[in-house]
């Protein structure tokens, strides 16, 4: 008997059959619906699966010893650096729980606590960036009580404004009010895992200006920030734009937001949307289509502490291992990535900046930008976020020199001032994206700092 061709048979209708198996289960299944990078693997299954059969038939009983010899190989290899890479995410759990008193320690998903809050009788929403689903608009859900991170371990819920920022209550609401600084940025601007009160630019509103107002909206990169810039700064003409770069993942963010058409309008036109005066209508959509998807399957933000992988049921294991692989994530950014290089993506950054920078000027403000560097600088693990950028810091130093921006550099601050950086991170492991409580102190204290030294304050 041919048992190398047996062998081969057998693995291609086992392959198929369980992608087959697979797609009916999530199917008829109650349980949530598994984004792109599952399906991706789903449908190599069915892909490889057939042409490792149709090739096995026209090849020699050594050829297809080798071929299996190979083929176990690889999948030997790049399972074991996906487990470790799992371990050492799963190890940040129990490292987390032990800095955290374990009544806080909340392990449920972003969908049960929206659906535990409203059983309670208080009506809540997940925080979701609108971009990329298909819904017009740039900010988060208005004028509501929202939920979004547990990266410090808890849920903490905060109230968005009336155009979707997260702001004091009321803080827009009067006609009269004229914001003088103005904060531009993703969720570490945003405080994704912190109090109110505790994230950054509350902390300048408390302690240097109090016409502060923060415009991060989390998941924006910076074309979906240029968008709100040129949607909002209009209505608000600060004197000042603190604008923060991310080195974890703006330019990979910029990559995938030149995709999107709805955002590509605001580089391509000299126009905007009138968005500031539609955010009823825009609240209303995105209510509806919130609604539809804690129906239908889990929201698909979620940013923070993950349930072990020994503790979700047989089915779901798959999913949740699927979901966190950090190979298909980076295979998922490659693939989206196209053939945009990096000098490519600068460019077009600068071309945003340059733009912005002439308008604020027109009214006789200022941008500052901000660096933010990534937590895996400090650490001896490699970067989880796949689509860090963070080895181009001097291409974009130069680049801001050039375009005589000033830059508060809050990577080069954390190393001189803090014995080790990491401490200003939740879990200090390499799993952390945002600023803890701590961090955003004493970033706060450092933009104070600076902007008092450069005397642009009076």
């Amino acid at each position: 008997m041919n048992i190398a061709k047996t062998f081969n048979r057998f693995l291609t209708v086992l392959l198929i059959a369980l992608a087959i198996s697979y797609l009916l289960f999530r199917y008829f299944s109650a349980l949530p619906l598994i984004t792109v990078m599952s399906t991706m693997v789903v449908v190599g299954m069915l892909a490889g699966g057939m042409l490792f059969g149709i090739v096995g038939l026209f090849r020699s009983e050594d050829q297809n010893r080798n071929l299996l010899l190979v083929l176990c190989a690889c999948i030997f290899a790049v399972g074991m650096v996906e487990v470790l890479a799992q371990l050492r995410q799963a190890w940040a759990v129990p490292k987390t729980a032990a800095r955290l008193p374990s009544e806080s320690f909340d392990m449920r998903s972003l969908a049960e606590v929206i659906r535990d809050k409203r059983k309670a009788g208080e009506l809540v929403y997940g925080y979701v960036n609108p971009v990329g689903f298909g819904i017009e608009g740039l900010t988060p859900i208005s004028d509501a009580r929202s939920f979004w991170c547990n990266e410090s371990g808890a849920y903490d819920g905060f109230r968005t404004d009336t155009f979707g920022f997260r702001n004091p209550p009321g803080l827009l609401n009067d006609p009269e009010f004229r914001p003088r600084l103005v904060a531009l940025g993703d969720s570490i601007t945003a405080g994704c895992g912190v109090k109110d009160g505790e994230l950054m630019v509350d902390l300048l509103r408390a302690e240097f200006e109090p016409a502060t107002i923060n415009a991060a909206v989390g998941g924006s990169g910076p074309l979906q920030q240029y968008a709100i810039f040129k949607e909002y700064m209009a209505v608000f003409k600060p004197k000042l734009v603190l604008w923060f770069y991310f080195e974890g993942n703006d330019l990979g963010n910029l990559e995938n937001e030149l995709n999107e058409s709805y955002l590509k309008f605001y580089l391509e036109r000299d126009e905007t949307r009138q968005l500031s005066q539609q955010q009823q209508r825009l609240r209303e959509e995105l209510v509806r289509w919130h609604e539809k998807s804690l129906a239908e399957t889990e929201l698909p933000l979620r940013v923070g502490l993950q349930k072990p992988v020994s503790s979700i049921l047989p089915w779901e294991n798959i999913t949740a291992f699927l979901m966190r692989s950090i190979i298909l994530n980076r295979a998922h950014y490659l693939a989206k990535q196209g053939t945009r290089p990096r000098a490519k993506l600068i460019s077009v950054y600068s071309e945003l900046l340059s733009q912005a920078r002439d308008t604020v000027a027109n009214w006789g403000g200022q941008i500052i930008v901000v660096y933010v560097p990534e937590q895996a600088r400090y650490s001896e693990w490699i970067s989880l976020q796949p689509l860090s950028h963070r080895d181009a810091k001097q291409e974009l130093l130069e680049m801001f020199q050039r375009m005589n921006f000033q830059v508060i550099d809050l990577e080069r601050e954390f190393q001189k001032q803090v014995e080790d950086p990491k401490t200003l991170y939740p879990t200090g492991i390499g799993t952390d994206v945002h600023l803890n409580a701590g961090g955003n102190r004493l970033a706060a204290s450092i933009i104070i700092k600076d902007l008092r030294e450069r005397t642009l304050w009076k």
